[in-house]
């Protein structure tokens, strides 16, 4: 429900005013009106990250390279984790150097 000044509230309850004080009829008076009618709003589902996938392959085996891991929103409105992170992670992976196998070719004039 809208807590806000301005939200009607959406179950029956006493009339009142724009201050809102509960408007009484006179002694003796009758006084019956209907108000606050409209339907309550359903409830706001909570929202909530399923579990990480696996961590895919390095995209390379070494020299640099990235791994990505994804999960998925159960309902429709999931905020960024404590890290920051929404729907997928990419992390750096394989940094070291490559290892060349071969021998240095004679110097050339240049």
């Amino acid at each position: 429900m809208d807590d806000s000044p301005d939200a009607e509230p959406c179950l029956p309850g006493p009339m009142v005013d724009e201050l809102g004080e509960v408007i009484r009829p006179d002694v003796g008076a009758t006084f019956e009106e209907d108000c606050n009618t409209q339907p309550c709003p359903p409830p706001e589902e909570e929202s909530a990250w399923e579990e990480w996938s696996e961590w895919t392959d390095c995209t390379v085996s070494c020299g640099g390279g990235t791994m990505t891991r994804s999960r998925t929103c159960d309902g429709d409105a999931c905020e960024p984790d404590s890290n920051g992170f929404t729907d997928s992670q990419t992390e750096s992976c394989s940094t070291s150097g490559c290892i060349v196998d071969g021998e240095w070719s004679e110097w050339t004039d240049g």
